[in-house]
């Protein structure tokens, strides 16, 4: 039965008439294995494994690694100190490693999980019971689907599932001020239809294959990164999503996002915790990366970047009096001039080859 089939079936049967089940995995230990990334927010950490704990009751086949790239040890001894309810439920496993970005934090996780599902979330994640039975219910149901996302919603009411996939016009019009200057001339065309801010996920229940998934908590077989790999070391903290979404897509693996299952999740919380301008630096950075290892404009992006550093505060002035007068624009310039002046974008250009072989199942 092929994938499109297998979906209608699902929405004939409806969602609401599934239960999950669990049993045993010839062969194998764990069935799920959730992997924490945390990065220097012990009490956002806390309260993401406190709600998981409170997810899992019943499950006995899994296995949470918490990947700690801090480098002190205030949050390693607060997980020590966890009630022993808590890390019993969860069967814990804290790993401490380099902080290497986020994309070596989730590969420590993989390497180390022995699950048949990863469930990697950031810690800014909030667990729900009821979600996230219908999440791995539905990845139990559909061995052809490895890779499943749910939909993320912030307090403020902010949703997001997946957005297009990356391309040099995007980039170009959503992340440097001189592109953002003429999008916003057309009505933010450009940045709305990107991130899909216009999506209707009320009226549609289900699930639906996506184009960019949001990675902020992704469901995925092991079999994929036996297959793909795991993530590339090269991009700390963006745009790893974006490359491994590009191989996935030229392999022809289906990703697939359910707007049934809602969690809770902290929009940029990156700023909060490594500041403005040092995620700059690594946004920047990583899409310089990006462009050149994929072939997306990258002279061209560098020349783009240059023209923004130069003269991104007259356009500033222009779009935003208010913003200019802060001076936040010195420090964005400042970045970008010190991103293009770095030696160490080490990406190499990729050949983009069709490999049409799906993960074996």
């Amino acid at each position: 039965m092929d994938f499109s089939k297998q979906i209608l079936m699902d929405e004939l049967i409806g969602q609401s008439s599934f239960t999950l089940e669990y049993f045993e995995c010839p062969g194998e230990k764990v069935d799920f294995s959730f992997i924490v990334t945390s990065w220097k927010s012990k009490d956002d950490l806390l309260q993401c494994l406190s709600s998981l704990s409170r997810s899992v009751v019943g499950m006995d086949l899994h296995e949470t690694i918490v990947v700690e790239a801090s480098s002190t040890d205030e949050i390693v001894n607060a997980l020590q100190k966890l009630p022993y309810e808590v890390s019993a439920k969860l069967n814990l496993r804290i790993e401490k490693c380099e902080d290497r970005g986020w994309s070596h934090s989730v590969n420590v996780g993989i390497g180390l999980a022995r699950g048949r599902w990863l469930i990697v979330a950031n810690q800014d994640i909030i667990f729900d019971e009821t979600n996230l039975m219908t999440l791995l219910g539905f990845a139990r149901r559909h061995p052809e689907v490895h890779f499943l996302v749910p939909l993320l919603a912030s307090a403020s009411g902010e949703k997001r599932l997946m957005m297009r996939k990356l391309t040099f016009s995007r980039m170009f019009f959503v992340f440097t001020n001189i592109g953002s200057f003429f999008d916003a001339m057309l009505g933010r065309r450009v940045y709305k239809d990107f991130l899909l801010l216009e999506a209707d996920y009320e009226t549609r229940k289900g699930f639906c294959r996506l184009e960019h998934p949001w990675m902020s908590l992704f469901v995925a077989r092991r079999t994929l990164f036996d297959r793909l790999g795991q993530l590339d070391e090269a991009f700390w903290l963006y745009f790893a999503d974006s490359d491994f979404v590009k191989r996935c897509a030229i392999a022809d693996v289906p990703m697939v996002g359910m707007t049934s299952a809602v969690f809770h999740h902290s929009f940029a919380q990156s700023i909060k915790t490594r500041g403005e301008e040092g995620t700059l630096v690594l946004f920047f950075r990583d899409m310089l990366e990006y462009s050149k290892k994929w072939h997306v404009g990258f002279r061209m992006l560098r020349i783009l970047l240059t023209l923004d550093a130069l003269f991104g505060p007259i356009i500033t002035l222009v779009r935003s009096p208010a913003w200019f007068k802060s001076g936040r624009w010195i420090a964005r310039s400042k970045v970008l001039i010190r991103v293009l002046a770095m030696s160490n974008i080490s990406a190499k250009p990729t050949p983009v080859l069709r490999n049409t072989r799906k993960p074996d199942s």
